[in-house]
């Protein structure tokens, strides 16, 4: 594990839609905090603030999150809420971790050496774009690369066929189908 972002947070005191609305309108977004001896606490975090940090570290890495009473947690960002119109963000939920305790998590999978297969005439169809995942929060992969330079018309690629790192199970069917190639 590398760097770790801090997020800084504030408790919030109205949970209401109403009191959501307005701070969504003023650049915060609502959220809450919880998990592993957390008894939820209603948050809000800026925007900006957020979007930078998931950008910088990726989608599963640990956070520091950093209450405006002092409190300071390890978390990931479990969940981000969009409006289906638009895609803007409404809503976060952080867990908070242990580094001993596995969690689960869905990480993506990234085809890779598709331009390989164009000049093939070859398209690669991906089924699967998110493995959920076992593992401790620190071994958690951001993302799986799956390099498909090399499949030919016809090939399949299943679960079972994914490098997963060690200490990470993967909680589907192994035989289920990931890319498939085609014309």
């Amino acid at each position: 594990m590398s760097k770790t972002g801090i997020i800084n947070v504030a408790k919030r005191a109205e949970t209401n839609s109403r009191s959501s609305k307005r701070l969504r309108e003023a650049g915060f977004l609502p959220g809450n905090v919880y998990g592993n001896g957390v008894v939820s606490i209603p948050v809000m975090v800026k925007k900006e603030e957020l979007r930078k940090n998931l950008s910088e570290y990726g989608r599963n890495a640990i956070f520091k999150l950093a209450l405006d009473d002092g409190e300071v947690f390890n978390i990931i960002v479990k969940e981000v809420q969009y409006a289906p119109v638009g895609r803007k963000p409404l809503h976060v939920n952080f867990q908070n971790v242990s580094f001993d305790e596995k969690i689960k998590a869905d990480v993506a999978i990234r085809l890779v050496g598709t331009d390989h297969l164009e000049a093939k005439r070859m398209l690669v169809l991906q089924h699967v774009d998110f493995l959920p995942v076992s593992g401790l929060p620190q071994d958690i992969p951001d993302q799986l690369e799956l390099d498909v330079s090399e499949i030919d018309f016809g090939d399949n690629i299943f679960i079972k066929d994914l490098k997963l790192p060690d200490n990470i199970c993967a909680l589907i069917d192994m035989n289920e189908l990931v890319a498939s190639a085609s014309s």
